[in-house]
């Protein structure tokens, strides 16, 4: 559009009016070279040369004033001619500009112009366009720093894996190294208190006996407390890592009373003491995990006949609509109000005038107790008993099993099992020699081997009826042999144990195709009952 001389200068002057210009000039550091035009109406004049004018333009802190900005996908910024341009500046006083840079060698200038009243209608979508494009770069580097914080976890991660792995295997290592010679010393115990009991009474009971039995008496109880004291750290262990496994299985209830009377009632005469056992209502049996539960009952009445001293430690089984609730009461000193959360902490024990309990404890036996019965459903109650002492109780699932119903009684298995023949693979000797006695004694003709080659040559001749498998033989794996027999078309019954409880060995055993796993050591009864089942299922 083409306008008269006079038009166009009213019409610049009019435009120069409204927008204020002022032209300022900053060496690289922001100091104040020059300036010109309308500076007053942005607070800038009277300014000295040299003088900082970052404090009146904040924009201007962090920036590089000599770069053009040009190119730049980054920046929400608008570029003129290889300038940038900042619209709505805000400039001390509460002025706002937009701001034109252009680089020139070591001198940066700066146009400002008035923005106040186009501030005033978008004064919020600007400011958020500025704020992104001051943060993009602080952004960008905050992710860089992230990538990298995310690369160290991850290897910290796998780091843990490799070190939690590694435990596992410690854990098993040991539990088989630890477990397996006090299966032998405790099993074989059993055998010569056996022997001792069915010896021919001759006339008054020589003094050499009753030291035999003194003797043995030492032996398995330091070895039931040792074995206890390995069990529980192994435990604690196997639930740091998360490979403690459940192992449900049909029990006899009244099986189970029976041996924990037989268990009890011994020591408890030792110590003065007597142990009861009372049972209400229970069904024939229940689905659980025999070998926990017997773990968490153990530990109980093993407490209170430990802290009680004297008088009565009473056990009572009762069922009620699809839970087992268990009971062990003691006429002790009792566990004060207190102490009764603290006990079922890891590596803590109660305290007692006495002290009795605390040597030889790591404080472990009633906080695997506890987690033992969160995993069976239930949680560890302790309360006074109403006849003075303390009341340890709690409440599991136990749904009524629907397994088949084995002979009862040892007569009932020997007759049931007179003509199976059972082959044993085990490489410790004094396991071989324990457990062939105490199966011969359950009516089981038993052929025990110590290696994989020799197993193998077993099966090609007579074949057995039930295979016992252990997972760790010295020439190869019991779970890679089970496999091997399966493959040789062994459709027998097959069960697999270890001295090992880790969840990652029982899963091996089982997926090789064991039928059951048990875990060393393994009592006399529980074993008969395991075969019995294995036996009599279809």
């Amino acid at each position: 559009m083409s306008l008269p001389p006079r038009l166009g200068r009213w019409l610049r002057r009019r435009l120069v009016q409204r927008a204020r210009p002022c032209l300022i000039r900053v060496d690289r550091e922001g100091r104040l070279l020059g300036m010109d035009g309308d500076c007053a109406h942005y607070g800038l004049d009277g300014l000295p040369a040299w003088a900082d004018v970052t404090p009146y333009l904040p924009l201007l802190v962090g920036l590089d004033l000599n770069e053009s900005g040009a190119g730049d996908p980054s920046r929400d910024v608008e570029s003129v001619a290889g300038s940038m341009l900042w619209p709505m500046v805000e400039i001390a006083g509460g002025r706002h500009a937009d701001l034109l840079l252009e680089a020139d060698g070591d001198v940066t200038l700066m146009l400002l112009t008035d923005a106040d009243d186009a501030h005033a209608r978008q004064a919020l979508p600007q400011q958020h366009a500025n704020e992104r494009a001051l943060l993009t770069r602080r952004l960008q580097r905050a992710l860089e720093e992230l990538k990298a914080a995310r690369s160290e976890l991850e290897a910290r991660n796998r780091m843990l894996e490799s070190l939690n792995d590694a435990k596992g295997r410690f854990i098993a290592g040991l539990s088989h190294e630890l477990r397996t010679p006090l299966t032998a010393v405790l099993g074989h115990a059993g055998l010569l208190r056996d022997q001792l009991e069915a010896a021919p009474v001759r006339g008054a009971a020589s003094p050499s006996m009753d030291a035999s039995r003194e003797s043995l008496d030492a032996i398995q109880s330091g070895a039931e407390h040792l074995l206890s004291l390995v069990g529980n750290v192994l435990d604690h262990a196997s639930i740091e890592t998360g490979q403690l496994v459940m192992n449900p299985a049909p029990l006899s209830l009244a099986q189970l009373c029976v041996d924990l009377r037989g268990l009890f009632e011994r020591e408890a005469r030792r110590r003065g003491m007597t142990f009861r056992v009372r049972a209400d209502r229970l069904p024939p049996r229940i689905e659980t995990d025999a070998t926990r539960l017997r773990q968490v009952i153990i530990n109980l009445v093993n407490n209170a006949l430990k802290y009680a001293g004297t008088g009565v430690v009473e056990l009572k089984l009762d069922w009620r609509e699809g839970r087992l609730v268990v009971a062990v009461a003691d006429r002790g000193p009792g566990v004060p109000l207190s102490q009764r959360e603290r006990i079922l902490r890891p590596f803590e024990r109660a305290d007692t005038s006495s002290g009795e309990g605390k040597a030889g404890s790591v404080g472990l036996g009633l906080a695997i107790s506890a987690e033992l019965v969160r995993r069976l459903g239930g949680e560890i109650q302790i309360d006074d008993h109403p006849g003075g002492g303390a009341l340890f109780s709690f409440s599991i699932a136990a749904p009524v099993s629907q397994g088949p119903v084995a002979p009862a009684g040892t007569a009932g298995v020997a007759s049931a099992t007179e003509s199976v023949h059972l082959l044993m693979v085990d490489d410790a000797p004094e396991i071989r020699i324990l457990y062939t006695s105490l199966l011969g004694r359950a009516g089981f003709s038993v052929r025990a081997v110590r290696d994989a080659e020799a197993a193998l040559a077993a099966l090609a001749g007579r074949r057995p009826g039930i295979i016992i498998v252990d997972l760790n033989l010295c020439d190869a794996d019991g779970a890679e042999l089970v496999r091997r027999f399966r493959a040789q078309g062994f459709a027998g019954k097959i069960l697999g144990w270890s001295a090992s409880a880790l969840r990652a060995d029982r899963e091996r055993m089982l997926g090789a195709g064991a039928d059951r796993y048990l875990v060393k050591p393994v009592p006399a009864a529980e074993l008969r009952d395991a075969l019995r089942e294995l036996f009599v299922a279809p």
